[in-house]
């Protein structure tokens, strides 16, 4: 899906219960949402971001839960602009998506920063 600024971010469904993600964005995107037939831990790997600076910028991912008057947050992990794994687990079962963010730097480019990873729900 092409997001009004012209971010990118793409999926591939492996299997029920996962999908492989690409993402070219500058400072945050979303993924797409995705519903979970039961509870447990929702898990995203993510690899390396390209024109992402530890000494400057600090990724994260903000996963969020679909209620009636909107999007609720279920919590923001921190990692490194190398990649990481993160995990929520006591999840219900629901209808999910999750923002990777920057508090930083910008790229310098509307999408200037690429990355990918797997996103494993329950």
């Amino acid at each position: 899906m092409t997001y009004e600024d012209g971010s990118t971010f793409s999926s591939t469904m492996l299997m029920s219960g996962q999908f492989d993600w690409t993402a070219e964005f500058d400072m945050g995107i979303f993924s797409r949402e995705y519903s979970t037939p039961n509870s447990g831990t929702h898990t995203v790997q993510v690899n390396s971001i390209s024109n992402c600076n530890n000494s400057y910028d600090t990724p994260y991912i903000r996963l969020e839960q679909k209620t009636w008057y909107g999007w609720s947050d279920q919590g923001t992990k921190e990692f490194s602009c190398g990649g990481g794994t993160l995990r929520w687990s006591g999840m219900e079962s629901d209808t999910y998506r999750w923002f990777l963010g920057i508090d930083g730097t910008s790229s310098g480019s509307d999408y200037g920063r690429y990355t990918s990873g797997t996103t494993y729900y329950p």
